[in-house]
């Protein structure tokens, strides 16, 4: 994994789903060169729309995968 510097995750629906955490943590602490993981949302469960509410459970989701310590110092996590 040494030369990955994008990672895409398309169609992540499920807050909830018991892998997803665990491999989004164990890319950010291992992946040297990521300079920016994508993760492009479903419409279930993150709605898009700027002035609709967030789920608590979505918002919980974010700060835990932002909190999470990265090998690459320029490594952004991006939602779209």
């Amino acid at each position: 994994m040494m030369k990955v510097k994008t990672i895409k995750i398309v169609g992540f629906r499920e807050v909830g789903e018991g892998f997803a955490l665990p491999l989004l943590q164990f890319l950010l602490k291992n992946v040297k060169v990521l300079e920016k993981m994508i993760i492009k949302t479903g419409n279930s469960g993150f709605n898009q729309c700027l002035t609709c509410s967030v789920s608590q459970e979505f918002v919980r989701f974010t700060q835990k995968l932002l909190s999470f310590p990265r090998a690459s110092p320029l490594a952004a996590v991006v939602f779209s």
